[in-house]
């Protein structure tokens, strides 16, 4: 059961890596666009009838200056829907675990309730019910990033009241972020995680623009989010029992994600 356990996790985790992977590319292949703007053609590629609703004339250089912030905000949409679904993974895995073992949690959630929930009462769902310590700057960022999504949903970014914090009175985002630089003549780099600071704030009536090195950092956040949720499950199934051998401690280097230069860790 202990194998089944981890290889579940693992593969969940690699499975969450790949959705927000994937987002991370083609944004990475869509920016660049951008600059060239006298090559943005009007009319849609391989379509013989073409259609537009506007009555105003095509103007390249306007649809480049949008076209990030577009990018960016439908990109931080799929960021959000993956850490969804991520949380419907770890969900499955667990109460499959503790059923197997004839183990009683409190008060689980079905799978088909527990798919219609918010992000807010998933991540607060799968602490509760399996005692998973999410960690309080994890799991804030993550709330955090809800609330942008939702504003970027509900709203086309333009913050309104049901955005607002009350005692703040403001929409914020925080986010980890990874900063890196060159220490030695010999060209080895040292990184510093920067936890849980509230990076970006907005207030009523402003609107939501993301930078390119805001999205980086969400990413690798949504990233961190699932790597302390798998350590989490692993280390409830050692307090329980389930499994024999002890999980990596929460607070050791976290790994790098992708290709392209992160911090080096343990796993």
């Amino acid at each position: 059961m202990s194998e089944d356990l981890s290889v579940a996790l693992t593969q969940a985790l690699d499975r969450f890596r790949g959705r927000i992977g994937a987002t991370r590319d083609m944004v990475a292949v869509g920016l660049p666009r951008c600059e060239y703007p006298l090559d943005i053609r009007e009319a849609l590629p391989d379509v013989s009838v073409q259609f537009k609703t506007q009555h105003t004339e095509f103007d390249p250089h306007l649809a480049a200056r949008n076209f990030p912030s577009w990018l960016l905000g439908h990109a931080f949409n799929d960021i959000v829907e993956s850490v969804h679904t991520f949380l419907d993974d770890i969900n499955e895995i667990m109460a499959a675990v503790f059923e197997a073992a004839a183990i009683p949690v409190p008060n689980p959630v079905p799978s088909h309730k527990f798919q219609l929930l918010g992000l807010s009462d998933k991540a607060a769902a799968v602490q509760r019910t399996y005692s998973l310590d999410l960690g309080p700057l994890f799991f804030r960022s993550v709330l955090d990033m809800n609330g942008v999504r939702n504003c970027l949903t509900h709203r086309q970014g333009l913050v309104g009241a049901p955005d607002l914090k009350r005692r703040e009175n403001v929409l914020q985002l925080r986010y980890h972020s990874l900063q890196g630089s060159v220490t030695s003549d010999s060209g080895e780099r040292s990184y510093a995680i920067v936890l849980g600071r509230p990076v970006r704030m907005w207030k009523r009536d402003d609107r939501i623009q993301l930078s390119s090195e805001d999205f980086t950092n969400i990413v690798y956040t949504a990233f961190l989010f699932g790597l302390r949720t798998v350590r989490a499950g692993l280390t409830c199934a050692w307090n329980t029992g389930l499994i024999t051998t002890k999980p990596p401690p929460m607070t050791d280097p976290l790994v790098s994600f992708g290709s392209y230069p992160g911090p080096t860790g343990d796993d």
